[in-house]
């Protein structure tokens, strides 16, 4: 890498040096050591140096320097070697560089407080090299908040960047550099420090660190640890342990590695040992564009799933006393809320014990201890009789002496900063990740009437396909929709209403009345919900830009609302099963605490039929084992079948193998009650059932065997799996052997080979998700099903129907787009000849599910959890429900169509009720089922509902 092929050399810069002074008129002089080991690139032969043999530490580490760790002398790092240039072909290096890290950040530790004056950065800003700015902070307490640090920003030049005038006892600096958009390194030649020697009576203004374990402030010694891999960041001051950090007296901190059971001491596993058994470790974050930050993204654990020893012990050589102690836990991928089954014991008594983890996943804990013989031990542990679930990980943990008032005090307050510390790292790195593309309103807001600036808001009736944002204003059709719908007994039906404020409301409120007709619809029938509108991925899932976005449906009927924002709520009338036919009237109220009221006539017509089950599966993918054996999986189960949902995809119980006496055998028992007890629910399938697991567990248990042998011992456990699924109490399962084969040609060639096998089993059926049509032509001769997520041409479809394979089709549940969502399960993929669809996901999330940054990707939830167990709807989701009741109108006009053919004079009605289902369907050459008849509008479109409505009406005075 050569910049225009120069080297940064400017003597003149050189000859200003010599004479800078401060403000003091004290002779500045270079404090960063720069070039004095690099005698033949050096530029800073003629510099005047104060030699500090300070050091400076990077974050996170540098791709360049890989395999270096984080810390360099400023006499031996590549930051500070005297050579300012980006000419690549050199020894050494005269460059470093962060790859597609959207922030690196270096700290400069001068050992002693200096007066700085001038601080000056060389930085590359050319190509795919981008340097957006550079921030200087005082080296200070990283715990603190960055504003009581700053000492000035730049937006970064190419070359040099330079700090004047500071004239600041420090003894150290933090420079933080930030990417440019759409570029990948952020590269740096040099960094100088200016300064003169500090007062004699100067005091650090930072933190010491003691050695690599402790930490000194003041008087007071404390001991701050991140666990984790070597090349993840590390949090603040702490110290980064990873899995192989075995203790030795001389380290004075690490792991003790258990042998036989029993924890080893120095005198067996000396500083020569460097494995911990059981012991591992995760970064949960990587290169990954999400929310993070250095203490809670890595890890260490351990786990009964892969390793016998699970218990393990961290032990740190501190002064006898009193301590307090927090530890940080959580995984943001795959941790799970709840109580946590392991527990944290402080000299040999269990100070933690079934922490909580909330939604998040993430929590800290808090605990005195006594140490009385110079060194403080802490003991993890986990007991569960699920071998995957016996676990326990450890993120971070700070010990501070309690011993005085003053310690106390200054424990409680370190372990607030190292909160706060936490969260300020977690939003700055949204801020620098993530850009927002707001909506923007482009309609004028109607006329306000006098009643409406009385009352302090317009209230409107917005279609409920219409996606309303907190800047929305009503169109004027809003203003004059009735609001209402009709729907058959035991059939659930969406509404809305909405208001624009005038001013700030507060305490506004929805509600309705009793609905009177033939007779009456008690208000309780009507689920009242606020919409809430949060930021939201736009785009791909994994896409960096959002926006603030209608989504939740919340129980909450009382919300303030803003000057100038629109508000809106969502109305779900469920018609009594026993109501009568005919049209029910009533009134919606909205009013303010502090404003008017509104009243909006609502009209219900229910029809004089029931609806029939719709002819095609909807279903689920659905992380069963999270909710298996808790009373929450019923409670996920009853709310898919109440949105129309008949399978789900899943896999996650898996049964255990077996080799007895050669053989292999599938204990089964919890796969068929959990089958057994969601058929009873409404679940009756088929359900595409993950085996993807199944040739490791047979390896596992069946080692160096034959491929042949594998394949009859794969055959033997789908047929024991068969014959569960052909039981009349379960659902049936289709075997899922590989995800996506159109990722890569090697899944596509084990999907073609456990597929075969899968056939040559009596009654067993393959269910394969075919992402790319071509992988599937090349591979999928030997799947039953094809399923299909990619917009597949007409002719497509034909060809492998005409190979006598089956086609679904499945898509994510995440759409932001009520029509869309409604479509893809409704009119718009009945026109499609795929006989069930699926959704991703039921509750998929990593991290806080109402953080939609924190993971890789964004969450997929159609029903979010809460803390009380209670699900929280979203607008796809219910949209879904009214996709599938599309489908339901078309199974109940298609039976009375079928009834009537076979009355006197009936096969006329029948044959036009056919006719108008055809037109209903028609008007839309493309294959798309989320966009079918996308040029009418939303009244237009739930107009094609009603068509079918008054062709059931003829129908059935035919046969009655």
């Amino acid at each position: 890498m050569n910049r225009g092929g120069s080297i940064v050399h400017r003597n003149l810069f050189l000859v200003m040096l010599l004479f800078a002074v401060n403000a003091w008129g004290q002779e500045l002089k270079l404090l960063t050591d720069n070039g004095l080991t690099n005698e033949k690139f050096s530029t800073y032969r003629d510099a005047r140096f104060l030699r500090s043999g300070g050091k400076y530490v990077v974050n996170p580490l540098l791709a360049s320097d890989r395999g270096a760790g984080d810390t360099f002398p400023f006499a031996g790092g590549t930051l500070t070697n005297g050579d300012a240039s980006f000419t690549s072909k050199r020894e050494p290096g005269p460059y470093s560089y962060w790859q597609s890290a959207p922030r690196g950040e270096v700290v400069f530790d001068l050992l002693k407080p200096y007066r700085v004056g001038k601080v000056r950065v060389c930085v590359l800003n050319s190509g795919p090299h981008g340097t957006e700015r550079v921030e200087l902070y005082k080296k200070g307490d990283p715990l603190e908040f960055p504003e009581a640090l700053k000492m000035g920003e730049l937006r970064a030049q190419d070359g040099w960047n330079e700090f004047t005038d500071l004239d600041t006892i420090l003894d150290g600096i933090r420079l933080v550099l930030t990417l440019q958009k759409g570029k990948t390194y952020l590269t740096v030649s040099e960094v100088e420090i200016w300064g003169s020697e500090g007062p004699a009576q100067a005091v650090a203004s930072s933190p010491q660190k003691v050695g690599d374990k402790s930490i000194r402030e003041g008087s007071i010694e404390w001991y701050a640890f991140d666990f984790g891999p070597k090349d993840s960041p590390v949090f603040a001051n702490f110290t980064g342990v990873d899995k192989d950090v075995v203790y030795h007296k001389d380290r004075g901190y690490g792991f003790l590695p258990y042998q036989d059971g029993k924890p080893g001491t120095p005198s067996n596993f000396g500083p020569e040992s460097n494995t911990v058994p059981g012991l591992g470790e995760r970064d949960r974050i990587g290169k990954a564009k999400a929310i993070s930050d250095s203490l809670y993204r890595d890890f260490v654990m351990t786990s009964a799933y892969y390793h016998t020893q699970v218990r393990q012990t961290f032990v740190v050589d501190v002064p006898n006393g009193k301590y307090r102690a927090i530890t940080f836990h959580g995984d943001q991928e795959y941790g799970e809320p709840g109580e946590q089954q392991w527990w944290i014991e402080a000299e040999e008594k269990r100070v933690v014990e079934r922490l909580r983890f909330p939604l998040s996943r993430l929590a800290d804990a808090v605990f005195d201890t006594d140490v009385a013989d110079g060194q403080l031990t802490l003991t993890m542990d986990a007991a569960h009789p699920d071998m995957e679930k016996r676990s326990v990980l450890l993120n971070g943990l700070a010990v501070f002496p309690i011993n005085t008032q003053q310690e106390r005090a200054f424990a409680d307050a370190k372990i607030a900063k190292i909160r706060a510390a936490v969260q300020r790292e977690r939003d700055e790195r949204f801020a620098s990740l993530f850009t927002e593309k707001p909506y923007v309103e482009e309609a004028p807001l109607p006329p306000v009437s006098a009643e409406d600036e009385a009352r302090g808001f317009v209230p409107f009736v917005p279609h409920w396909m219409a996606t309303i944002y907190p800047n929305s204003v009503p169109r004027p059709k809003d203003l004059t929709r009735p609001l209402g719908c009709f729907a058959c007994p035991g059939e659930c039906d969406p509404m809305t209403v909405a208001v624009r404020s005038l001013k700030d409301l507060k305490g506004l409120t929805c509600s309705v009345s009793d609905l009177s007709g033939p007779e009456k619809i008690p208000a309780a029938s009507v689920d009242i919900r606020s919409v809430k509108c949060w930021p939201q991925r736009l785009g791909s899932s994994w896409g960096t830009e959002w926006r603030v976005m209608p989504e939740l449906l919340e129980a909450k009927r009382v919300v303030d609302v803003s000057h100038n924002t629109t508000q809106e709520f969502w109305l779900t009338i469920r018609v009594p099963e026993s109501a009568k036919p005919g049209v029910y009237r009533g009134t919606a109220t909205i009013v303010a605490t502090n404003g008017g009221k509104a009243s909006i006539p609502m009209t219900v017509d229910v029809l004089p039929f029931t609806l029939e089950r719709n002819e095609r599966p909807v279903g689920m993918y659905w992380y069963e084992h999270k909710v298996a054996g808790t009373p929450v999986r019923d409670v996920h189960v009853k709310d898919m079948v109440e949105h129309g949902m008949s399978a789900a995809a899943i896999g996650h119980i898996f049964p255990e193998v077996r080799n007895e006496n050669g053989k292999i055998v599938l204990d089964a028992s919890k796969l068929t009650k959990f089958l057994q007890e969601i058929k009873r629910l409404g679940i009756g399938g088929p359900l595409p059932y993950h085996t993807s697991t199944l040739t490791s567990k047979i390896k596992r248990v069946f080692p160096g065997k034959s491929k042949e042998e594998y394949d009859a011992l794969y055959v033997e456990a789908t047929r024991q799996l068969q014959d569960i699924s052909s039981r009349p109490d379960t659902p049936q399962l289709l075997y899922y052997p590989v995800d996506e084969i159109g990722n890569a040609d090697d899944r596509g060639r084990q999907a073609h080979d456990e597929c075969a096998l899968v056939t040559s089993v009596p009654g067993a059926v393959s269910y394969i998700t075919v992402n790319n049509y071509a992988a599937g032509e090349k591979w999928g001769d030997t799947f039953d099903i094809w399923c299909g997520n990619i917009e597949y041409t007409a002719e497509q479809e034909k060809a492998l129907l005409g190979k006598g394979k089956r086609y679904m089709r499945y898509g994510p549940a995440y759409l932001n787009d009520a029509r869309k969502a409604r479509n893809s399960c409704g009119f718009g993929f009945y026109r499609r000849p795929a006989e069930a669809m699926y959704y991703w996901h039921y509750q998929c999330y990593q991290g806080d599910p109402y953080n939609d940054f924190d993971g890789g990707c964004r969450d997929h939830c159609a029903a979010y959890p809460s803390e009380n167990s209670e699900l929280i709807p979203t607008i796809d989701w219910e949209s879904l429900r009214e996709g599938v009741d599309d489908m339901r109108y078309i199974a109940t006009l298609k039976h009375y169509a079928q009834v009537a053919a076979g009355k006197p004079n009936g096969k006329p009605f029948a044959d036009s009720a056919n006719r108008v289902l055809a037109d209903v369907l028609a008007g839309d050459d493309r294959v798309n089922q989320y966009t079918f008849r996308d040029d009418l509008s939303d009244d237009d479109f739930h107009a094609l509902r009603r068509k079918l409505v008054d062709e059931i009406l003829k129908l059935r005075k035919v046969v009655q």
